[in-house]
């Protein structure tokens, strides 16, 4: 990534995927094209998730790696690699910016059918930072419930990251969780246990970090939910 001094900003180098949307492109091709988008913290995951999606219908079809891609894909990846190519995404460097003591980390967490992530920010007093977002495309078989419930895992992992990042520099951070599934809210107040192994062991991951870091669980509506960007993807890979 770059660093502008001046601005105290950080910025992704420029992407350029027109390399690898000539006519006749490959799944080889496709691939070597979303792997060449360097972005560690998230800052595009918006824009970049669609081509993960895509890359998992391609597999779907079992295209060999250097057979051209269907019109339809190659119509698709020619739109996403539109939307990506000069990308400058530009975020502030600081997450200190005020005298305030109390410092908050604030994770949103979201899932669609075909994906699912979360978004962190950084409370300083009055100012919020976009600290980093991560998602991953949903697998073949799952259902909703269960990818809101993956999502919040996500989210834990990535709190836990900059906990420990802030710890190192005395910096104690008070955690709340947002999310807008009922359901996983109605399994994390309960006590009891769980029938379905892969729901158990989460929950049960999900209460040793509440417990670990003294966590706050809300409610967030969908409409309020900035993790509900991961959901743009259902539109840009119709």
């Amino acid at each position: 990534m770059f660093w502008n001094r001046e601005t105290d900003t950080l910025l992704l180098p420029i992407v350029d995927l027109s390399l690898f949307c000539a006519s006749g492109a490959t799944k080889r091709d496709f691939l070597r094209g979303i792997s060449s988008v360097f972005d560690p913290l998230g800052f595009i995951v918006p824009l970049s998730i669609p081509a993960r999606i895509l890359f998992q219908e391609i597999w779907k079809i079992k295209l060999d790696g250097e057979e051209p891609l269907p019109p339809s894909f190659y119509d698709r990846w020619i739109v996403l690699a539109a939307s990506l190519n000069g990308v400058i995404p530009k975020i502030h460097r600081s997450y200190l910016g005020s005298s305030s003591r109390v410092h908050s980390l604030h994770v949103f967490v979201d899932a669609s059918p075909q994906a699912y992530g979360a978004v962190v920010y950084l409370l300083d007093g009055y100012q919020s930072s976009f600290v980093m977002s991560k998602a991953r495309v949903a697998p073949l078989k799952s259902d909703r419930p269960q990818l809101e419930l993956m999502a919040a895992i996500i989210g834990i992992r990535v709190a836990t990251a900059i906990i420990v990042s802030f710890k190192a520099i005395g910096i104690s951070l008070s955690i709340t969780m947002w999310l807008d599934s009922q359901i996983v809210l109605w399994w994390l107040s309960r006590n009891d246990r769980y029938n379905n192994l892969f729901v158990a062991s989460r929950i049960s991951t999900l209460h040793d970090f509440t417990r670990d870091y003294s966590t706050n669980w809300h409610y967030c509506p969908p409409t309020s939910n900035p993790a509900d960007l991961v959901k743009l993807c259902d539109s840009a890979s119709a």
